[in-house]
């Protein structure tokens, strides 16, 4: 039935990555929900969710095989500046096979809902940084910037 998915999941590797993803920092998951949301964009133009699902084809395993090849070289630079396209691509590998397996695990209910939760993050911080750089944006900055909130000096020299 679906013979085109060749590479079956390891047993916890939804698991292992939910966790790497809750353990990356701000600027590390706001960076691969943006590489994510165009990731996505591209796939549904390409194939559509719903027809990729129920008409699996020769080239929708060449795209599972093009997800699986970005995964295997990226892997071990996960922890680096590249580790967005990995952890982009590794989650919508693994949304993909669950949905073309019927999975409805609470592993794949919270990959699902990790996934459009970061499009969404994705697509809401594309969109503030073109109002941003639009010239129409007219944000007035009031006042100095703020200090931090560290201690106060004192003495020091005068």
């Amino acid at each position: 039935m679906w013979s085109f998915f060749k590479r079956a999941s390891k047993p916890g590797r939804a698991e292992m990555l939910l966790v790497e993803l809750d353990d990356l920092d701000p600027e590390s998951q706001d960076s691969t929900a943006r590489q994510l949301a165009l990731l996505w964009s591209a796939f549904v133009d390409e194939f559509g969710i719903s027809q990729f699902v129920q008409d699996p084809s020769p080239e929708h395993q060449a795209y599972l095989e093009r997800l699986d090849r970005i995964i295997d070289k990226s892997r071990e630079k996960r922890k680096l500046e590249l580790g967005v396209y990995y952890y982009s691509t590794a989650l919508l590998r693994l949304f993909l096979e669950a949905r073309v397996t019927r999975d409805t695990s609470p592993t794949a209910r919270a990959l699902a809902e990790r996934l459009v939760w970061l499009i969404e993050r994705g697509r809401e911080l594309e969109t503030d940084s073109q109002q941003d750089a639009d010239p129409t944006n007219l944000r007035v900055l009031k006042g100095p910037k703020p200090q931090s909130l560290g201690p106060k000096r004192t003495g020091g020299r005068g």
